[in-house]
């Protein structure tokens, strides 16, 4: 990560989950959260006023690194951007980000898939990221 205000994640198949700063204040940080699969490329701009960032569903992931039965979710508070992640038996993560327009108009739902091990380093990455912005005060 050469730029503190963003952090590219790429999948086993080569598709990008982009996080990167828009600016922040004492109490909240707006942060563009874009995906690009290569035929479609979305993006949502969120906060962290109340609902906070999404590290600690990226953490849960990785402690979770035998897998787990079921959906593990998190969503922002405008419901804007919605995250679940399912496990496979051997490990492989399917993570699907759902993104609405703030008119809920229009709605993507793209799949990323992550090799099992992968979910540790995604979850340290987000983490410093949002740690190294939030303590950033030029953005």
């Amino acid at each position: 990560m050469t730029d503190v205000a963003l952090l590219e994640v790429r999948d086993c198949d080569c598709s990008i989950l982009r996080f990167s700063a828009v600016h922040h204040t004492e109490h909240q940080l707006a942060y563009l959260v874009a995906v690009d699969v290569g035929w479609a490329r979305v993006s949502a701009q969120l906060s962290t006023y109340l609902y906070g960032p999404p590290v600690k569903f990226f953490q849960d992931l990785a402690r979770s690194w035998r897998g787990w039965d079921g959906v593990k979710t998190w969503e922002d508070l405008e419901h804007r951007l919605d995250l679940s992640a399912t496990c496979d038996k051997i490990g492989h993560i399917t993570l699907k980000v759902m993104m609405r327009d703030a008119a809920d108009a229009g709605r993507v739902e793209l799949p990323l898939c992550f090799e099992a091990g992968e979910p540790e380093r995604l979850a340290n990455d987000v983490c410093v990221f949002f740690e190294a912005v939030q303590s950033n005060a030029s953005i």
